[in-house]
């Protein structure tokens, strides 16, 4: 998306080019150049969990794992909703989803 956006800045390629030449979609292109939506905005939702958390879970289930005591599903989640609510404990949550354990899985294979 930077390469295309420099490129029509510098006015070397139509929005039309260097969407076509870049992969990106035009009209999200023709957004950024324009300052409609920030350049460097990501879409989608925070992790629930930060990287540091996260990783420190994995870190517990290998450990939990290695001693022969491998944690399930559910137990995963506990711990996961038990640091959650530790750390915002002005909205607390009830449960996490089943697409957070599957995106959970997806990041630490």
């Amino acid at each position: 998306m930077e390469d295309a956006m420099l490129q029509v800045q510098a006015a070397r390629l139509t929005f039309r080019q260097a969407a076509a030449q870049f992969g990106v979609p035009k009209t999200t292109l023709q957004d950024r150049v324009s300052g409609r939506v920030a350049s460097d905005c990501i879409h989608g939702l925070w992790p629930l969990l930060s990287t540091i958390y996260e990783n420190a879970l994995v870190v517990y289930c290998l450990y939990s794992a290695s001693y022969g005591f491998p944690l399930t599903k559910p137990q995963v989640q506990s711990h996961a909703l038990a640091i959650y609510n530790r750390r915002h404990q002005e909205s607390p949550k009830v449960a996490l989803s089943q697409t957070w354990w599957i995106n959970f899985k997806e990041r630490h294979h």
